[in-house]
């Protein structure tokens, strides 16, 4: 009861306090943060298709051994970190708001439903049915599901499976959030004066891939453990959760788009193309971390193209396309859906064109203009069982 209590005491003073956040309470929607969501999600299924035809890693026995080919691998390298930094930039923007509205409590609650329950279906029925799959339908192993199942534990890679990592950080994120404002609940919220002037942000951008090149001497790039942390890319995913919190307390975002949002998206371009420069250099080969002058500049490479090109593009959709129409309502209500399920529709097209003869490029081309729209179909879908929705 005496915890209870406390807990009740402290919401009831962050309420008391929302009036000093220079974000309202009350849920406003931002279209052009909707079309950074449904972007991001387009990009991730075709990241998934690149790394299949590209020679990257894939699902293997989908295609032909073969040299990884560079422009898919250049693709993989830019629209990877640019797609995942705005998802945590666009997921922490809405935190604040949504905390202040809900409490502690009911913000965890709603977060263990809309981020847990998937995490948790996803590991346990999604995971296992495409790891059978695999096996059967592309190493041609002859065992019934019962005894794949029976053995499943030995396939289980860990916690937030798949693409389900950044659902689980995510997760952590916001829980760690929730924490900070519960134990601060007692100091008045004041807004920040920190308004992102382009130095400041140049600063942090530095900040950052500098970060990133120190967890890298520990833990370098493709580093992976069973419980999914993707700790070697934490800098810059929790640099932008927090910078997306900072621009929802802090009130800067669209002054800040009306102004330097073309000066972000030339920088994020001309460091998104200057790909081919590190490779002439020698960075991809030592890239991964490491003390080492390519780790570091490919660390700062990467995060410079990153969060230069999303503040770019969230200025391009708030200056050109902040509206809404039938399609983009359809790609905003089932981005978070497709993000979950693309894996398992991306592998079911993949099947269909094994063993097609045709150069990596055409078949990416092919693929991607299939599996993109069915992934936004069949989660369309499913979307409108009863229950899904609130979910997915």
């Amino acid at each position: 009861m005496t915890a209870t209590n406390d807990i009740q005491t402290q919401t009831s003073q962050a309420a008391m306090n929302r009036n000093s956040y220079a974000t309202s309470a009350t849920p406003q929607r931002l279209v052009y943060m909707d079309h950074a969501r449904s972007l991001a999600a387009v990009l991730v299924v075709l990241i998934h298709v690149a790394i299949i035809y590209g020679n990257l890693g894939g699902e293997s026995g989908l295609t032909a051994p073969g040299e990884p080919v560079l422009l898919l691998l250049w693709f993989c390298l830019v629209a990877q970190p640019l797609a995942m930094s705005l998802l945590f930039f666009v997921s922490g923007y809405f935190v604040p708001t949504s905390f202040d509205r809900k409490g502690p409590l009911a913000f965890l609650r709603e977060r263990l439903v809309r981020l847990g329950l998937p995490l948790l279906l996803y590991d346990l029925l999604v995971t296992p049915l495409l790891a059978y799959s695999r096996e059967v339908l592309v190493q041609n192993q002859s065992f019934s599901f019962g005894w794949f199942a029976a053995q499943y534990t030995s396939y289980l890679s860990g916690i937030g499976t798949g693409p389900m990592w950044f659902v689980w950080n995510l997760l952590l994120f916001d829980v760690g959030y929730a924490c900070w404002r519960w134990a601060t609940a007692a100091r008045p919220q004041r807004a920040l004066g920190w308004k992102a002037s382009a130095v400041q942000l140049a600063v942090l951008l530095l900040a950052v891939g500098v970060a990133t090149f120190i967890m890298r001497l520990v833990f370098p790039y493709g580093w992976f453990n069973a419980l999914n942390l993707r700790l070697p890319s934490w800098p810059q995913y929790l640099g932008c959760f927090v910078l997306g919190l900072l621009a929802a307390r802090g009130d800067w975002l669209q002054q800040l788009l009306d102004n330097a949002g073309r000066f972000w998206l030339i920088t994020g371009t001309v460091a998104a193309l200057a790909f081919p420069l590190l490779n002439l250099a020698g960075v991809m080969g030592a890239f991964a971390g490491g003390f080492s002058w390519q780790a570091l500049l490919f660390a700062l490479w990467e995060t410079t193209a990153a969060l230069a090109l999303g503040l770019g593009l969230l200025a391009l959709f708030r200056q050109r396309y902040n509206r809404m129409g039938t399609l983009g309502q359809q790609l905003a209500a089932n981005a978070f859906a497709v993000y979950v399920l693309h894996v398992p529709i991306i592998f079911l097209v993949g099947l269909f064109f094994r063993g097609v003869a045709l150069p990596p490029l055409l078949l990416f081309a092919i693929v991607s203009l299939i599996t993109v729209p069915l992934c936004f179909f069949v989660c369309g879908l499913l979307r409108k069982l009863p229950g899904v929705a609130r979910v997915l």
